[in-house]
Parts: C-alpha cells; structure tokens; sequence
C-alpha cells in the first residue's frame, strides 16, 4: 500500500515555494523595522509607502519564479 503513496521530499517542495517568502516577509515585518516606521520621506514620500510599494512590485516576479520551478517539477493544476 505504501507503493500507491507519492513520497514527496520536503527540501524539494519547500524550494519550489522559497522565491516569494523575501517579499512577504519584508511586507510583514515593515512595521517593526525601525528604519521604516520613523519619520521621513523616501522619493517625497512616506518610508513605509515606498517599502510596501518596493516589496509588493518584486513580490509578482517572486511568484513568477515560484510558479516556473512547480511547472519545471511538474506540478500542474490541470490534472
């Protein structure tokens, strides 16, 4: 019975997901970081604006990524 089981490698599935963890973490921890949450401006205008703005624009090409390592893998959502 253990044969009809896919055994699936976690190393290996967990790089698959990897691409987009940067920027969500980034967004996540943006209140936190004392270097954002202060006064200022970046570009003319508020920190935390310009860091969610930076992070969410490199979050689609991370998840551009992420989405071209599960089709090189094989892993379809048509099956």
């Amino acid at each position: 019975m253990t044969g009809s089981v896919p055994q699936h490698n976690w190393l290996h599935m967990s790089r698959r997901y990897l691409p987009p963890v940067i920027p969500v973490l980034a967004i996540i921890l943006m209140p936190f970081l004392p270097f954002v949450n202060a006064p200022g401006l970046w570009l003319g205008l508020p920190k935390m604006m310009v860091w969610a703005a930076f992070w969410t624009i490199c979050l689609t090409p991370a998840m551009a990524w992420s989405q071209r390592l599960m089709e090189r893998d094989g892993m379809d959502d048509s099956q």
